[in-house]
This record gives C-alpha cells, structure tokens and sequence, in this order.
C-alpha cells in the first residue's frame, strides 16, 4: 500500500519547520540570484529609492587664500520603485509523497535529516523562486499592476534592468552612455566587444569594472577569439579581460537572449530590499484538506546614477526582445524516398544561422547539419513509414521541432 501522510500531520511539520527556521527560510527565499551577486545591495525604507552619492568633478587647485570653491556634484539619479512580491502554493499532501521518498533514495538519506517540510521549502519551492527571479524579474522583469484576483504573470512584478535600459534608450532623454554598435553577429562580436570597451571614458576604463553580456554572446565572443588568437603564444581561453583595460566580460543568465551589452561599476548596479521588510513574511495554512503556503518579499534592481552607466541597447520596434528570440521552425519541403533511404528536405528560415535533424523530437541529440537543409538518411527498410524531425538555430537557441514523415518506396 503506497504510503500517505494526513493534512493534520503535514500541517503540524510545516508549522514546527516554519517556526524554528523562519529566519534561513526568509534568507533563503530572497538571497541574491547569480545576477544579484555582482550588484550592490541597498536596505532602504523609502518607497522610492535615489542615490545620493555624487561623482565629484576635480578638486585639487594651487593654494590661495581666499575661498575658492571648485568642486562641483554631477548627477542624475535613477529612481528605483520598492517593489512586493508573493508566491501562493496549495497542493494535496499525498501529491508529494512520491516525490519525496524518491529524493530520500537518491539522496541517501534519512527523514530526520529532510522532514516532508523542509523537502517541500528548500527543495520544490526555494529553487523554482530563485529561477523565476533570475530569469524572469531581475532582468527582464517589466512591471504591471496586478489585478485584484487574478494570479499574475510571473515577470510583471518589477522592472528588470534590461527593461530600465530599454525604456531610458527609448525616452531619448536619458544621461546613461549609450554606445551604438553594429548588428551583433558570430563574425563581429570579438570586435564589437573591444569597441564598446574602447567607448567608455577613461575615467571609467581605469576601474576594475564588469561587462555584461549573454551566455549566448559571451560564448560567441571566446569562439571568435580562439579563431583570431588561438595561435597566439600567450593565448589562454579562459581569459575574460578585454585587452588594455580593467574590464572584465561577464555573462549573466538574466541577460539570455539579449542583444544588450553594459556596463557599470558594482556600487552603481543596485539591488534595493526593504530595510524593515526585506522579506517579510512566510505563513502556512490548511484549507479545502490542501496545504497553502504563503510568502512575500520586497525587491528591486536598477542603477543609482545615469552618467555612470554605459550600454549598448539596440532600436527594436515593439516588443525589446522580438528580434532577439530564437526562429520559427522550418516548413517542410518535398522528400526524395527510395526502397532503403531517404532525402529529408525543409526550407530556408530567416534568422536561423543552421539547422538540426533527428529521429527523435529531442534537439540535445540531434545531427547538427549547420547551413545545409537536406539530409540523407540510408540503411532503410522498403515499404516503411518514417518519421523524422528538424529544428532551425541561431544564437538565441533552437526552434520548436518539424516533424516529417515519408514512406520508403517498394523494393525492387
């Protein structure tokens, strides 16, 4: 009989775990995502964040006696809105059995060590929070009020940063640095990385400051790199540093596919949490024999300073990722079958920069065909249905799957 665990019982667990570990269970849910690491967090109790350090303009004059005042403050604060934000989970208790006597085997160990609670907290919930704010709130969040009743989006709970740069581009009005590039591609992206370290002002390029980028691009810009300077005596291919500067290049999962480069020091790239309320509260109910787990936080992330940030932000009509996602599947062309093999055919996509094929649907296995839109496939058997799949590529990442089907024809 399989086993089960009653509401009154995991409700008594959640209560007793909650109550003894609020405090790691409260640190847990808000500590800082990869992309959070190299912010600067600031605890403040204004509803509306704004810097109040200046960059101070020179100072040092010849002496003289009379007051003779020369430094002046310049800046432009950036206003970063506190935001709240909450996760409502209700689930059946026995829904989780299974899952959890299955990580106590894999895990090898004992319920002491992971009550059902502490399992559901740290290992179900805790981790699918700190996904959901890498990759949907700290960089690409894009705030929207909530409507009363209605779950929201995940995504719509704060502006990220790459949303703050996109909108400060639009306005057109902004003092942030920004620095025009050429399209990115796989042929420049080397050289486009140099420029844009070679646009920042030397008051800046002199400081140990990080670059930021996406995985997709940081990995294209090392391709690059290796087919310039592999050959190099003193090439080494781990090195971030761009070359004659302090500036490191640095991806960040928040930024994947995204055309947008930046960069600014880490005091100026602001994590804002609530000084009295960072994060609040976590609570546990039984209702309608479901558990309801309750939490809230506040949370945001901006720049303290618009002169002290420098981006490369492309002019996207619409939506400020809609040329940046991955192409459409291709279309399916016509099929050339023999008794034993077959030509699988798509079509060309536009903005696709190769192609896959598989007998699968799973693009982790597939042939990696680059730019070719046919594929051979023999050792066949006559009179036989097939089916196969295709996918289009670029650097964004893979479409969704075509599925083919042919027949083999008679055998001779």
């Amino acid at each position: 009989m399989a086993e089960t665990i009653t509401l009154a019982d995991l409700k008594s667990a959640f209560s007793t775990y909650i109550g003894t570990n609020q405090k790691d269970i409260l640190r847990l849910l808000t500590q800082p995502t990869v992309s959070e690491t190299f912010m600067t967090t600031v605890a403040s109790q204004d509803l509306v964040y704004r810097a109040a350090k200046a960059l101070i303009d020179d100072l040092v004059q010849g002496f003289q006696k009379a007051w003779t005042p020369k430094g002046t403050a310049k800046f432009t604060p950036i206003s970063i809105v506190q935001r709240r934000h909450k996760i409502d989970l209700a689930f059946y208790p026995d829904e989780i059995m299974d899952s959890w006597l299955g990580f106590l085997g894999d895990e090898a160990t004992d319920r002491k060590a992971w009550p059902i609670s502490k399992y559901i907290i740290e290992q179900l919930i805790l981790p699918k929070v700190l996904e959901n704010r890498e990759l949907k709130l700290v960089g690409r969040g894009a705030y929207a009020s909530p409507v009363d009743g209605t779950a929201q989006a995940v995504g719509l709970s704060m502006d990220g940063f790459l949303t703050i740069l996109t909108a400060k581009k639009a306005a057109g009005t902004s003092l942030i640095n920004f620095i025009t590039l050429s399209v990115l591609t796989e042929a420049n992206i080397f050289d486009q990385v140099e420029l844009f370290a070679k646009s920042i002002s030397e008051i800046y390029i002199n400081l140990s400051m990080n670059i930021y980028i996406s995985r997709a691009w940081y990995a294209a810009y090392h391709r690059k790199r290796r087919d310039l300077h592999g050959q190099d005596t003193n090439y080494t291919g781990a090195k971030d540093l761009i070359e004659g500067t302090n500036l490191i290049l640095v991806p960040l999962p928040s930024m994947a596919a995204s055309n947008i480069i930046f960069a600014t020091p880490k005091e100026n790239f602001i994590r804002l949490m609530n000084r009295n309320n960072g994060a609040s509260n976590i609570t546990v109910e039984s209702v309608d024999r479901q558990i309801k787990v309750f939490a809230d936080w506040y949370e945001s992330v901006g720049f303290g300073i618009e002169e002290a940030v420098f981006a490369s932000v492309p002019i996207i009509t619409g939506s400020p990722y809609q040329d940046q996602d991955p192409p459409d599947a291709p279309v399916v062309g016509t099929h050339i079958a023999a008794a034993t093999q077959i030509i699988w055919k798509w079509q060309d996509v536009e903005g696709a920069t190769g192609y896959k094929w598989g007998t699968i649907n799973n693009n982790a296995n597939a042939t990696d065909m680059e730019t070719a839109i046919t594929h051979t496939e023999t050792g066949l058997t006559a009179d036989t249905v097939y089916t196969r799949y295709a996918w289009a590529y670029n650097v964004y990442g893979n479409s969704i799957a075509l599925t083919m089907t042919q027949s083999t024809a008679h055998a001779t």
